[in-house]
């Protein structure tokens, strides 16, 4: 296995996206021989999933129409969410209003789901694996579905670079610009994308997706990025919408460690108060 540190298309630019510029890439991709093999969600389980959705003081009013204009799907904004995998099957992960960890201690087969932190760090302990493996195809569906969204993106990409996307019509658009480099061990892809005078607006998306080569010449995408840009052709205004994702490689995957002592710990079913998970989450 192979994972090299990911040649980020956004590092210059933090959060403040929406005035940062495509990349400049070293070529345009033109056959298909230019885009790499890309592993699977189902294939691949990263450290750490991360989507973002930055608030942006100029933001679109309606994100949904803007999305809507050009062919990538995922882009709407459905909340941000960060999820984390350790070694063990252990898992991180926002449920409800709470963020729930799992820690599998097959050992002494004793199955933690920790909450809180602080004065407020309280955990359930079970004698079987039952809960906590629901949970964590939870988080696992939840990091696929983020995944699969990045690989869409990619392959709609390819589709419109070597004109084989079914039923996308370019004239649409007043110009698509591509880009293109593989370096090393990472592979870099941006898409430049502008409709003019819709509903007086005129419109413009920048996608970025990168990825590090992983194992057996499959790559691992490790940020992809949507970017759109609204132009009032009155005032002469922008707005923005910005949604970023972030996977972190699976060769960094790390122990998750639990300090019993800064959690309130309780059998479920077998404490005195006959504690269940509703007393703890409340989300359950």
């Amino acid at each position: 296995m192979r994972a090299k540190a990911s040649l980020l298309l956004l590092a210059i630019c933090g959060f403040a996206l929406a005035s940062c510029q495509v990349e400049e890439y070293a070529g345009i991709p033109s056959s298909e021989g230019d885009f790499v093999a890309v592993i699977v969600e189902d294939e691949y389980r990263p450290s750490s999933s991360i989507v973002t959705i930055p608030q942006l003081a100029a933001a679109i009013s309606s994100p949904s129409t803007a999305v809507s204009l050009f062919p990538f799907s995922g882009m709407e904004s459905d909340g941000i969410r960060e999820i984390h995998f350790y070694n063990n099957d252990g898992f991180s992960f926002p449920y409800g209003s709470q963020t729930v960890t799992g820690v599998y201690d097959r050992t002494d087969d004793y199955y933690y789901l920790l909450m809180g932190s602080g004065s407020s760090a309280k955990g359930l302990v079970y004698t079987d694996s039952k809960r906590l493996d629901e949970l964590a195809s939870q988080a696992h569906a939840l990091y696929e579905h983020d995944y699969a969204v990045c690989l869409a993106g990619y392959e709609t990409f390819q589709g419109i670079a070597l004109g084989t996307l079914s039923g996308f019509d370019a004239s649409l658009y007043s110009n698509i610009t591509f880009g293109y480099s593989n370096v090393g061990n990472t592979a870099g892809y941006s898409l430049v994308m502008e409709r003019d005078n819709v509903n007086g607006n005129d419109y413009k998306l920048e996608f970025n997706v990168t990825m590090d080569l992983f194992e057996d010449g499959l790559y691992a995408i490790t940020d992809c990025s949507y970017r759109i840009r609204e132009l009032s052709l009155q005032f002469g205004s922008s707005r923005h919408y910005v949604k970023e994702y972030k996977f972190a490689s699976a060769a960094e995957m790390d122990d998750y460690t639990l300090t019993k002592s800064n959690y309130v710990l309780s059998f479920v079913g077998a404490s005195a108060d006959d504690v269940s998970e509703g007393d703890f989450f409340g989300v359950f």
